[in-house]
């Protein structure tokens, strides 16, 4: 039977990878817990010894999971989930004001007041560039707008994607297509459930390194001229080398 609950526009559902605080767990359980009130999400943390049990509460087993690694927790503690293209907005381009001044939203959303220094065009054209783009730990997980992504990203080289919620290896492909300059891209601690990279890879000849150090990506043999080492594989892509680093 398939678990569902609706958290304003996010639909969480048993085996979703959540972010609850700081913290990533598993969802192995919705619904009620005897002697409570009201709903209850039950998740196995990622972090060993965080929990408090093994998905048992009281005599009554509600999901399996290691000792001390399960706990309970209400839906509204979890972390909403967000499309790459809307932190791209918040963390890049969502800057207002006129005048000598101006205010830069920051990626916990607070107002920043910033003085305009006599910005020549060329330092203002450089600035937007947005040549290494860092967006680590925003529980990003689907891309969003694509339009607006190209547009943004066409100078970008280098991307850090660590630790978010991405999981599907199709997102990360999109992503890839969308920047034609992109040279590094970092996915350590997305857990990747359609995984399996393949040399044939339909990627631009830009694209030097994939970091996926905890991703769960799976490598099957690259039966082609360049036989590589299983923990450094490489894949020959036109006259470049594309190098994916796992560790």
């Amino acid at each position: 039977m398939l678990l569902i609950v609706i958290l304003f526009s996010m639909t969480i559902v048993v085996g979703q990878r959540i972010v609850v605080g700081d913290n990533f767990a598993i969802v192995k359980y919705i619904g009620e817990v005897n002697g409570t009130q009201g709903e209850w999400i039950g998740v196995e943390w990622e972090e060993a010894n965080r929990g408090k049990h093994d998905g048992t509460h009281n005599g009554r087993r509600y999901f399996e999971c290691p000792e001390n690694q399960g706990s309970f927790i209400r839906p509204h503690k979890i972390s909403p989930s967000k499309t790459f293209s809307e932190v791209l907005f918040q963390r890049y381009d969502d800057v207002s004001g006129t005048g000598d001044e101006m205010s830069i939203l920051n990626r916990n959303n607070t107002a920043t007041q910033v003085e305009l220094v006599e910005l020549s065009k060329t330092d203002v054209d450089r600035a937007s560039q947005r040549v290494h783009l860092v967006m680590r730990e925003e529980c990003i997980e689907d891309i969003g707008d694509c339009d607006y992504i190209e547009k943004m990203c066409n100078n970008t080289k280098n991307l850090d994607l660590s630790l978010n919620l991405i999981h599907d290896i199709n997102v990360i492909l999109g992503l890839i297509r969308l920047m034609p300059n992109l040279e590094t891209i970092q996915l350590k601690g997305n857990l990747i459930q359609n995984s399996v990279i393949r040399a044939n890879i339909e990627v631009h000849s830009e694209l030097r390194r994939i970091y996926l150090a905890s991703t769960g990506i799976v490598y099957p043999d690259f039966n082609s001229r360049n036989q590589q080492a299983s923990r450094t594989p490489n894949a020959f892509l036109g006259t470049s080398v594309l190098e994916f680093i796992i560790s």
